[in-house]
């Protein structure tokens, strides 16, 4: 039987039983989580740690809409490659085996710009033999591109242990896509945060330049049959993007709305 968990007013989060077994990860998890305002070498932006997370009783999830950033792949006229990767997950920023996310890419590979949508289920690689994070273009033989601006929003759900989904939709090119996954209950650690991140993946210099700043927008997370705003809070963690001592992006504080913040582009490292 389908459960239905709304998280945003136009978000509808179907749970269904889910697949295969999932471990590899796009982002790299902090190398210990902090309180309140943190450094990393990897993503900006905040996460909110669970309590007693109980999915199989309740959900646990994340949402939120943003725009995809334009980047430049040049540093002083000379050709770069890097990547800027916007996403909402569970369980990214503290160290263990879960992480799930849906999000877009913003590449330069020699100075040459591509953007792309892609999702990831922790251990999907492994178990399955397949690319992770998987690229939704591909998935879908180039049907659901991306560009830079577009309207993205997007959720991540778990009712577990073990069962997720994750959705996506580009509102200006008319598109949606969602993958459900199932892990081994016996392999599975219950995420412990919601978050939303601007990343650096693998804490590559240079960070590519990327324009206008990520606009994280409608941040809302679940648990015990709520949904609650991102909200700045005893729970919640900022984190600040460095690399060699040098401020790559920087995070803004949560807006007035209690659901909206900044991750801007600052240096390149």
């Amino acid at each position: 039987m389908r459960r239905i968990l709304l998280l945003v007013a136009t978000i509808a989060v179907l749970i269904v039983p889910g697949i295969l077994s999932a471990q590899s990860a796009f982002a790299s998890e902090a190398a210990s989580a902090c309180l309140f305002n943190c450094q990393t070498t990897t993503f900006g932006g905040y996460s909110i740690k669970f309590v007693n997370p109980d999915p199989q009783n309740d959900p646990l999830g994340a949402s939120g809409s943003w725009n995809v950033p334009a980047v430049s792949c040049t540093e002083n006229g000379k050709a770069i490659s890097g990547q800027v990767a916007s996403w909402i997950g569970l369980g990214g920023v503290v160290g263990n085996n879960t992480l799930e996310q849906t999000g877009t890419d913003s590449q330069c590979t020699n100075g040459t710009v591509s953007y792309w949508p892609w999702y990831e289920f922790t251990g999907r690689a492994a178990s399955a033999g397949g690319p992770n994070p998987v690229n939704i273009t591909t998935a879908t033989n180039g049907k659901d591109k991306i560009s830079s601006g577009d309207s993205m929003s997007a959720d991540v759900v778990e009712q577990g242990p073990g069962y997720f989904v994750t959705q996506l939709w580009d509102h200006s090119k008319g598109w949606y896509y969602d993958w459900i996954w199932q892990t081994s209950s016996s392999s599975t650690n219950l995420p412990q945060t919601a978050d939303w991140v601007v990343e650096n993946p693998g804490a590559a210099v240079p960070l590519p330049k990327f324009t206008p700043s990520v606009l994280f927008q409608n941040c809302y997370w679940a648990k015990d049959a709520t949904q609650k705003q991102l909200r700045a809070g005893s729970n919640v963690t900022e984190y600040q993007l460095y690399s060699n001592g040098v401020q790559q992006a920087t995070t803004s504080a949560i807006g007035a709305d209690n659901m909206s913040f900044s991750v801007q582009w600052r240096a390149y490292g």
